[in-house]
């Protein structure tokens, strides 16, 4: 038990910066591709920012992902 909340703490801050970088890429999309209609150019964009800093995530995550950063940009 006392090497595995270490290990539980160390996978929370590598989400919070993969959810940290998330945000970043999708708010640099959002500012490069102004306006509707460039959904997929954005998408395509944050999977490049990301894969150049090291940032994997499966599809499915990746969509979610940055929907919820789309919603903390426009709520915020």
């Amino acid at each position: 038990l006392g090497k595995i909340f270490p290990l539980f703490r160390y996978l929370i801050s590598l989400r919070r910066s993969a959810d940290q970088a998330i945000l970043s890429a999708v708010s640099a999309a959002e500012q490069i591709f102004k306006g509707s209609g460039h959904g997929e150019e954005k998408k395509q964009y944050v999977i490049a920012w990301l894969k150049e800093r090291g940032v994997t995530v499966n599809e499915n995550e990746l969509d979610a992902l940055i929907e919820a950063a789309v919603y903390e940009l426009t709520q915020g």
